[in-house]
């Protein structure tokens, strides 16, 4: 009987965990978005895919929407992307799209670079799989009903390293057992369990179905976690690899990770790194003031302090003077006098306007 193993605690699996999961854990594989449609299917009730971003035919690398291929490439570099997840909606949805985003990234970063794709199976065409590997495609990752069972043995025969992976919805416990029976039958290389999710655009259905939030947390279906459990006690007597992946998992870990990455290469001198891999901060502010008079209250206090000019920056599209922490508080009580509001904030290494703010402590 094998032995269930673990990465940090909710990362929970039996046999090899796929390669694909190996470079999620680090967070080194840059999300590709390639549509927020698809065909609607049996899992739509649960798509947890968020309304902004549901229903459209945009595309983005990470958090930055693609509006030329340059933007994949430069977020993949910002990041040291090691592979591609491409995801959606239901990224067959627009195959050309897909499939010239994965040559573009073999001709770019080379034939190491590892990209897997995930689709509920509903538009896979033989010659759709033909395509793909010959692209490059490393890994497929399906999600289908049962009557499209068929399309991940044609995965299989395509030579691309073929899974499943779906959510651990709770009461399913026959229906997973099945397709663990058939997918260890056909010579599967993995079924991927991803904890059941919450989010604001699947959260009335759910509802209806009777599915709770988890206590203590803030996405996660209450029971999905011993679900996959379950799963994987009973499925240890195959062969088939089986990994449950829990939400804390890949927003304690996983996206950490992947910010870690991102800081170190666009942290600024005023700015530090905290563990989350949030850029953290000064900033100084008063509504009143112009960018002009910014300008001056920054070349005042350089002359004032004598400071680093890098330390102390004017923020044009916020409108306000972005400060080291320690100059910040050496000179809180000259800002003060000035009738500027100071504080301490935490954003998401993002770019430019797309940075999002965590939180904000004043000092």
């Amino acid at each position: 009987m094998r032995k269930i193993k673990e990465k940090y605690g909710t990362s929970l699996f039996l046999g090899e965990l796929p390669i694909g999961c190996k470079f999620c854990h680090a967070g080194s594989k840059i999300v590709l978005f390639i549509t927020g449609n698809c065909e609607r299917p049996s899992c739509s009730f649960y798509c947890p895919i968020s309304l902004e971003r549901r229903g459209k035919e945009d595309a983005f690398a990470n958090e930055v929407q693609i509006t030329s291929e340059q933007d994949i490439i430069d977020e993949a570099k910002i990041m040291d992307a090691e592979g591609a997840a491409i995801t959606g909606g239901e990224p067959l949805f627009l195959f050309n799209r897909t499939l010239k985003y994965i040559i573009l990234l073999k001709e770019v970063f080379g034939k190491e670079f590892h990209i897997h794709l995930y689709t509920n199976a509903i538009k896979l065409t033989k010659s759709n799989l033909k395509q793909l590997k010959e692209a490059g495609l490393d890994e497929i990752r399906l999600h289908p009903d049962i009557k499209n069972w068929g399309k991940i043995e044609w995965a299989i025969a395509s030579g691309i390293d073929t899974g499943v992976e779906i959510p651990a919805i709770p009461y399913q416990f026959q229906k997973v057992k099945a397709l663990i029976r058939y997918l260890d039958k056909i010579g599967a290389k993995f079924l991927n369990l991803n904890e059941f999710e919450i989010t604001e655009s699947n959260a009335e259905n759910l509802k209806k179905f009777g599915y709770q939030l988890k206590e203590n947390t803030i996405a996660a279906v209450k029971g999905s976690e011993e679900f996959g459990l379950k799963i994987l006690n009973w499925a240890r007597s195959f062969d088939l690899t089986i990994h449950y992946c829990s939400i804390g998992y890949k927003d304690g870990v996983q996206l950490k990770k992947r910010y870690l990455r991102r800081a170190l290469n666009i942290v600024q001198p005023h700015e530090e790194i905290t563990d989350e891999g949030l850029l953290v901060k000064g900033i100084s502010f008063n509504k009143n003031l112009t960018l002009k008079g910014l300008e001056d209250l920054r070349n005042q206090i350089i002359l004032k302090f004598g400071i680093a000019i890098s330390l102390v920056i004017v923020n044009d599209e916020k409108t306000r003077l972005e400060i080291s922490i320690k100059v910040l508080k050496r000179i809180k009580i000259f800002l003060q006098e000035k009738n500027l509001t100071s504080g301490i904030i935490e954003e998401l290494p993002l770019d430019g306007k797309n940075r999002i703010q965590m939180t904000f402590t004043p000092i």
